[in-house]
This record gives structure tokens, C-alpha cells and sequence, in this order.
């Protein structure tokens, strides 16, 4: 938490051309390259390799939200995504989901249950 609190006072001496929170040095946003250079590079400091990615932080953070029951249109504009379904496809494709969704209707156990009465 410390770190975050040097990296506001840091941000308050750079000329904000937005109120993005993190800017590069010239006061501009941090794109998406800048973002994903900054993860690799505290991945191999912390790793000594690249483990994970901004997308993979993105897709977990998403994922996780959907899971735990957050609005889905919350959700959506947080990850500024121009159309709901591009949210969806996360929700569809959470293990969570998949697992309450498959698993009341496993074919295999009901084989199981007739096999296991003769």
C-alpha cells in the first residue's frame, strides 16, 4: 500500500491531461503496451519470468466478478467493453459456471445409479 501512496504523490506532480490514474511521464494515459510492458517487467523481477499477463489479470478480474454475483452491467463498463456481450463471454466461459451447469445433468452418474440397483 505504501508503493500506492508514493505513486499518488508522484502523479500529482505530472502535467494530467486526463483523470486516468495511471498516466505516463508526459501526463498522458498508459496505453495498453505501456500497461502489458509494465506487468512483464514486475514479473520478471518478481519471477525471473513473464508467469502472467494484463490480459490473463483482465480476464481473472473479470471472471471473478461474474462468479461473485457483481451486476453483469457494472461489470461491463468496467471493463469498458462497447457491447455487452463481449462480457458474456466471460460469464459463459467461467469454470464456475460450467460446473453448475454440467454437473446436475452428468449423464455418467445416472449410468452409475442404474448399474450400482442390479
Amino acid at each position: 500500500m505504501n508503493q500506492v501512496v508514493k505513486y499518488l504523490e508522484y502523479r500529482k506532480n505530472l502535467p494530467a491531461m486526463t483523470d486516468h490514474l495511471f498516466l505516463l511521464e508526459t501526463g498522458e494515459p498508459m496505453n495498453t503496451k505501456a500497461i502489458g510492458a509494465q506487468i512483464n517487467m514486475y514479473n520478471k523481477k518478481a519471477f525471473g519470468e513473464a508467469r502472467f499477463s494484463a490480459k490473463s489479470l483482465r480476464h481473472t478480474f473479470i471472471t471473478n466478478a461474474l462468479n461473485d454475483r457483481n451486476d453483469i452491467h457494472q461489470v461491463d463498463q468496467t471493463a469498458g467493453h462497447k457491447h455487452l456481450v463481449s462480457t458474456l463471454h466471460y460469464f459463459y466461459r467461467s469454470i464456475e459456471t460450467l460446473l453448475e451447469n454440467t454437473l446436475p445433468y452428468n449423464p455418467v452418474e445416472g449410468i452409475v445409479q442404474i448399474n450400482e440397483s442390479q
